[in-house]
């Protein structure tokens, strides 16, 4: 069974029609649809946990849910990885002996250090004396949720790709297929990814080792806002 005809059943099952279930998931209904139809992704982690408060479902149908979501959404972006063609790696494109073109992308990268076609909008130059040997790119931000840390909605923040996280540093992660900026903790069974704002919606969220969380690098604050 895939991911939108069982969410479909178990939302039937709860007597819920389509607008009144995207009412209530704070989705438009044509999203919705476009889940229950297969020509969306299933929704990622936080959506899902959403998904069985509202439908009340029990721990055997959120269990499946689950599994079906992962299933489906992994297979989904090693068929797109496949198809797609990988250009090169973060950073390495050569521009001259003192400047490196550094790719600019609008969304979470499918690889941490290297992308794939379509990822790159463009690209920032460089002076090498700066990256290092490091392998870096820049990411457009989208949302509220670092502000009070300067990381504002539509800025471009440089990320490296290479660094390990400790706990405290500002990662890019990749939560199911949706991308996030929030500081990292780290414990033996956990990872908490922390937003650092003034909007209180936005609330810590913590992960064990199942779920799956994927680092895509470090934020350079540094060169947070000279990349603009």
């Amino acid at each position: 069974m895939n991911f939108g005809l069982y969410l479909t059943q178990l939302r039937d099952a709860a007597g819920l029609k389509k607008k009144e279930f995207a009412q209530k998931l704070e989705v438009t209904d044509a999203y919705v649809g476009m889940i229950e139809k297969g020509t969306a992704n299933p929704p990622p982690t936080d959506r899902l946990e959403r998904i069985a408060e509202i439908l009340k479902l029990s721990p055997d149908q959120k269990k499946t849910l689950f599994d079906i979501a992962f299933q489906e959404r992994n297979r989904k972006e090693l068929s797109a990885f496949k198809k797609s063609i990988v250009q090169d790696s973060a950073s390495e494109v050569e521009y001259g002996s003192d400047m490196v073109k550094v790719p600019i992308l609008g969304h979470c990268p499918a690889s941490p250090k290297h992308w794939i076609s379509g990822e790159v909008e463009g690209y920032e130059v460089i002076p090498r004396s700066f990256l290092g040997s490091r392998r870096v790119y820049i990411l457009r931000v989208q949302g509220d949720s670092m502000d009070r840390a300067g990381i504002g909605d539509g800025d471009m923040i440089l990320v490296d790709a290479d660094r390990a996280p400790k706990n405290g540093n500002i990662v890019v992660a990749r939560i199911d297929h949706e991308c996030t900026i929030k500081r990292f903790y780290r414990t033996d069974h956990t990872v908490t990814l922390m937003p650092d704002s003034q909007n209180a919606k936005h609330q810590p969220v913590t992960f064990t080792k199942e779920n799956l969380v994927q680092i895509r690098g470090v934020v350079d604050s540094v060169y947070l806002k000279k990349v603009k």
